[in-house]
């Protein structure tokens, strides 16, 4: 707070990981365990890979004003910019993700080939937005 003059306004985003879904089935239990994977890595590192979840209560407890919150949630099929981004980033985390013993290299190849397809749609995560003032 004390890097803000008291009435500036400020906007922080944060991921929640934890609504990720894959909504046509098979091979879900692959794309459900990469997830898996995922969560597990930010909790292994400390991380609250649902802290969107929580960042309006956190802006609040903290004594900010909170004006208005937002969330976006990132349904695409694959393809689309945000299932590339999260095809990229499971084949540049290949490591972490099968260091958290949830998903076996097979199941991160089908993860990314199925966040390449464009008949396959998913929620690859939400943003949580807030938008709060200095008092």
């Amino acid at each position: 707070r004390t890097l803000l003059n008291r009435g500036a306004y400020f906007v922080v985003e944060e991921p929640d990981f934890t609504c990720a879904a894959r909504l046509q089935p098979n091979p879900k239990a692959a794309v459900d365990r990469v997830n898996g994977a995922i969560e597990k890595m930010f909790l292994d590192a400390g991380l609250d890979p649902a802290y969107g979840l929580r960042l309006p209560q956190e802006v609040r407890d903290a004594g900010f004003d909170l004006l208005c919150t937002d969330s976006r949630l990132h349904l695409a099929p694959g393809g689309a910019p945000i299932a590339e981004v999260m095809a990229e980033s499971a084949l540049a985390l290949r490591a972490a993700y099968r260091k958290t013993g949830l998903a076996t290299d097979a199941e991160i190849d089908q993860y990314v080939a199925r966040a390449r397809d464009p008949r396959v749609w998913a929620v690859y995560y939400a943003t949580v937005a807030v938008l709060a003032r200095a008092v």
